[in-house]
Formats: structure tokens, sequence, C-alpha cells
């Protein structure tokens, strides 16, 4: 104990010493020693009460601590993963615009090559196109090259075959008739004769 808290203690102990000195003499009649007494029980009784509700008290500051101390705890952690979910949402708004980008440029890329392409199967078709109207033109018969084709040109009802015209079953060759595989010439055969 320090020396300060020493000389307390002897002053609050000579006081009490006092005190009890000069009611020594008030303690000799007995109507003041029963009030003395009563008083000491209802003072010892007020000391316990006075515990009592110090503990009580104190409980229930434990208690109103341990409250706010969660209360505090759980908005701290809330706080924590209301940061953490803004930052991967961050990082989310990130990646998708980065891949908004890429797309797009792969895109523009893809529609470039794609162009290319056509343009040169147009190109290709083009000329396949000219060619096939050059060859028509050679295989044409001279008479019809410069002349186009005109109502003249369409077979009328006297040049289209009538039903006396087709042939009939009794026409038709027989499966005796028709050549089969041994009656072709081959490469060996004509060498031999």
């Amino acid at each position: 104990m320090s020396s300060e808290k020493k000389d307390r203690n002897k002053k609050i102990g000579y006081g009490s010493l006092a005190a009890a000195g000069a009611g020594a003499g008030a303690l000799i009649f007995p109507k003041v020693r029963r009030k003395v007494k009563a008083a000491a029980h209802k003072v010892q009784d007020k000391k316990e009460d006075v515990k009592e509700d110090v503990k009580e008290e104190a409980a229930d500051v434990k208690r109103d601590i341990k409250e706010e101390l969660a209360h505090e705890m759980q908005n701290q952690i809330q706080k924590k993963l209301q940061s953490k979910v803004k930052e991967a949402a961050g990082k989310l708004e990130a990646a998708k615009e980065k891949n908004a980008e890429n797309v797009h440029g792969k895109a523009e890329e893809m529609r470039d090559k794609v162009q290319d392409a056509l343009l040169k199967v147009r190109g290709k078709l083009k000329d396949f196109k000219e060619a096939g109207e050059e060859f028509q033109e050679k295989i044409k018969p001279e008479g019809q090259r410069s002349r186009m084709r005109s109502v003249r040109d369409i077979k009328s009802m006297n040049q289209l075959k009538s039903a006396s015209g087709m042939k009939s079953a009794a026409n038709l060759k027989r499966p005796s008739e028709i050549k089969s595989a041994s009656d072709i010439k081959t490469m060996s055969s004509i060498s031999n004769k």
C-alpha cells in the first residue's frame, strides 16, 4: 500500500475509535444500547442490500457491455463484408469491361476477315460467270448467237408427238437384246485380235 492510503486508513480507524470512545459512555444505558444495536443491524442490512444492488448493477453493466460489444462486432463484420462485396463487384465490373472490349475487338477482326473472304468469293464467282457465258457463246450454233428466241422457236401442236408416234410395249427391247457385261470389249480382247 502507498503511504497516502495508509494515512487515510489510520484517520478512518482513529475516527471510528473516537466515535466509539465517545459513544462508550452512552452504551452504558440499556435504552441507548438497544438503539445503537438496532441502528448497527440496520446499517448491516443496508450494507448487504447495497452489496446486492452493486452486484445487480454490475451484472446489468456486464450484460449491457456484452450486448454493446456484440452489436459493435456485428456492425464491424457487416462493414467488412460490405466492403469486400463492393471490392468484388468492382473487380467483376472491371473484368466485364475488359472482356467486352476484347469481344468487340475480336468481332471487328472477324467481320473484316469474313468481308474479305466474301469479296474474294464474289470475284471468283464473277470470273466463273464470265467464263460460263463465254463458253455458252462458243458452243451456240452460228445462227443462234445473234438471234434471240422468239415465238417462232416455240414448237407448234403439229410438231409434238402424238399417241401413235410413241413406242408401245411391242417396240421395247427384250432382256436378251440388252447388252451385258460380257458384250463389252476390253483392252485385252482388242489386242488379241
